[in-house]
């Protein structure tokens, strides 16, 4: 399968064509798919009793399903965008629509269990007697639903359904688009600084020419303190037995204008923006400028004589 990450395959120094460990990475989709049947029958046990809150609890469902689906990814050594969007997309249907199926076989018995059939009429007939309640009797079904009510069902499930693709389908291509080294054939270390936005253009260039200097020297700015920043990362290969891998380091530098939340993921790979440098190697005086910033690949990392051009 061809490779669909931009990250594995640095400008001018390497190719990977995106191979996958097949049986690594085949077990470990079937235990994360495994895990989201699981999820959705316990999201149909949490509706019975009462205690399924809208967006809430499917979101917290989704973050354990992405948390498995990132981990799948890495253990199968895949590099593949669209073969990680697809186990994503796989894993958020079974999350979603299982919890119907699920609560569908509470209902009808054990002879529905092979009734996908079944499941649209059950799904609709669900949306006509859901009434939103508080603790302990949230979601339970009602005779006679308030006006308004049906439409406002299928809004909520609507949304439940792009929320739960989003974090599902996103957490599994973000994984598989993080640098990956061909040559020592692991997952390579990334860390981030933050910079305020505008220092996009100046650092790609000043990086180009070999020219940093002094302009990571500005103050830090967080995602936590503007939406808008300038995001610079630095991926090296992890040490070998505390000896610095010779494999190049590199770095990247994106203007974002819209993100920030928790861990590099919303900071970084799903925030908007432009990027202005991606996988650049890095020289020898170029890892002497970034010590402060990166203070770890300083120490781990081995530059190239001159910057690949």
């Amino acid at each position: 399968m061809e490779n669909a990450n931009p990250y594995a395959s640095p400008a001018g120094l390497e190719y990977d064509p995106g191979k996958v460990s097949w049986g690594q990475f085949l077990a470990a989709a079937g235990a994360t798919l495994l895990c989201a049947g699981l999820l959705a029958f316990l999201l149909a046990v949490i509706f019975e009793a009462g205690f399924y809150f809208i967006m809430l609890t499917p979101a917290i469902a989704a973050l354990l399903l992405s948390g498995l689906l990132f981990w799948s990814i890495r253990v199968g050594h895949c590099r593949s965008r669209p073969l990680a969007a697809l186990i994503g997309v796989s894993g958020a249907l079974m999350l979603y629509f299982g919890q119907y199926h699920f609560d569908m076989v509470m209902h009808v018995g054990p002879e529905a269990i092979h009734r996908l059939d079944m499941l649209p009429r059950f799904i609709a007939w669900r949306k006509t007697v859901e009434t939103q309640a508080g603790p302990g009797d949230a979601g339970r079904a009602a005779a006679k639903p308030q006006r308004g009510q049906v439409f406002l069902n299928w809004l909520y499930s609507g949304l439940e359904l792009a929320m739960v693709f989003f974090l599902a389908a996103g957490a599994a291509v973000a994984a598989a688009g993080r640098p990956y080294c061909c040559r020592c054939r692991k997952w390579m270390r990334r860390e981030a600084r933050f910079l305020p936005a505008g220092l996009a253009p100046s650092l790609a260039q000043a990086v180009r020419n070999d020219t940093l200097g002094n302009l990571l020297g500005a103050a830090s700015s967080g995602p936590g303190a503007s939406r808008r920043y300038t995001a610079v990362t630095a991926s090296w290969c992890p040490q070998v037995d505390r000896q610095p891998c010779q494999c190049p380091a590199y770095v990247s530098v994106k203007a974002v204008s819209y993100g920030g939340g928790v861990g590099q993921l919303n900071q970084i790979d799903l925030a908007l923006g432009r990027t202005w440098l991606r996988m650049h190697p890095l020289s020898e005086r170029q890892i002497a400028e970034l010590r402060l910033q990166f203070p770890a690949m300083a120490n781990a990392a081995v530059g190239t004589k001159k910057t690949a051009p």
